[in-house]
């Protein structure tokens, strides 16, 4: 909220770069792209809005939301640098809150990805990819959590 009492929106982009970017991307799944993996996000709520407007101009592809693991604050901050993603203001206050609590942190990015996951789930995105930063301990946590491990473990198995 501004100082004048008026709600911002706050957007990934414009609306008419938004327009132009899901037009670029039906191009591109017109030339045969089998899938779409997102970059990273934290609102499951925009997730769920980009998913209906590619379906909505007739992306029909899987699309595979990219989920951030929150392992440590620099790395957090990094990513953000590189992705220009939106954190809504609860991640980004209770981030910063921990950013000098390794393992607080560390437990918070689980619990956040936890919840991330369940959500999409109950939303009918079946799979989900994970960006681990080259740390399989957390996202294990998560699958864990979710009793989800050895469902994993076996789809990998039966692929190979």
């Amino acid at each position: 909220m501004k100082e004048d009492g008026v709600t911002e929106q706050l957007q990934v982009c414009f609306d008419e770069d938004y327009a132009n970017e899901l037009k670029y991307l039906k191009e591109k799944v017109d030339a045969g792209a089998d899938l779409i993996i997102t970059q990273m996000f934290f609102d499951v709520a925009v997730l769920l809005q980009f998913v209906q407007d590619c379906r909505a101009i007739g992306i029909q592809v899987p699309i595979i939301p990219g989920i951030m693991m929150i392992s440590n604050y620099g790395g957090f901050k990094r990513m953000l640098g590189f992705c220009k993603t939106r954190v809504p203001k609860v991640v980004a206050d209770r981030v910063e809150a921990l950013k000098d609590d390794k393992n607080g942190l560390k437990e918070y990015g689980i619990e956040f990805a936890k919840e991330t996951s369940i959500a999409l789930l109950e939303n009918n995105i079946d799979v989900l990819h994970y960006y681990t930063l080259n740390l399989e301990g957390p996202v294990k946590a998560v699958l864990d959590a979710l009793g989800r491990s050895n469902e994993v473990v076996k789809e990998v198995v039966d692929e190979a």
